[in-house]
């Protein structure tokens, strides 16, 4: 700090402040009262939708508790993996009903729809060998993004019971078709 130093009387000395120091300490204060001011540039807007959800390999929850599970439904035209959480355990048939539903009213808004048809279900899923098997009640044709949706939705969910971490074949049924021994074309990648 440099002080000026002036003569009052002789013998006595007092000091009085940079005249520039001042000036910068004042600048100072004017920045930091219109950064307050200002709030620091970030607006009130509240929640902005991004899109999905992250993709990734989710943490098992304990049989029959609840815990979160991917279900495949449709957003620009393929295939997506959307986070649900399965009150009734993390298993197939948890995510098979969950894709039964369809999706929900806020993904309807935004432009996620399903090929799965209201009358499909109900499925059963079972495993036969390394094969798991998703059948259908309703007579619903086994084509395309609908098939996709099925085979993916049942084999993500049984990954996390597979003890290489491959995810099963799936076939699946309903009274007018069987298609078997599928793959999930679009799978989760950590």
């Amino acid at each position: 700090m440099r002080l000026l130093l002036r003569h009052v009387r002789p013998g006595h000395r007092t000091t009085r402040p940079d005249p520039r120091r001042s000036a910068g300490l004042g600048l100072a204060a004017a920045v930091a009262l219109l950064a307050v001011g200002a709030g620091c540039g970030i607006p009130t807007t509240g929640a902005v939708e991004a899109g999905l959800p992250a993709q990734g390999i989710v943490s098992p929850a304990p049989p029959g508790q609840p815990g979160s599970l991917y279900v495949y439904l449709i957003a620009d035209h393929r295939i997506q993996p959307v986070l649900r959480t399965s009150l009734t355990g993390v298993t197939p048939q948890a995510a098979i009903d969950l894709l039964l539903a369809g999706p929900s009213w806020e993904e309807v808004r935004a432009g996620v729809t399903s090929a799965v048809p209201r009358n499909a279900g109900p499925a059963r899923v079972s495993a036969q060998g390394v094969t798991l098997r998703v059948d259908l009640a309703g007579a619903t044709p086994l084509t395309g993004l609908l098939l996709d949706q099925l085979v993916c939705t049942a084999s993500m969910a049984d990954i996390r019971n597979a003890p290489n971490g491959i995810a099963a074949p799936v076939s699946v049924s309903t009274p007018i078709q069987r298609v078997e021994n599928r793959f999930c074309p679009n799978p989760i990648v950590n």
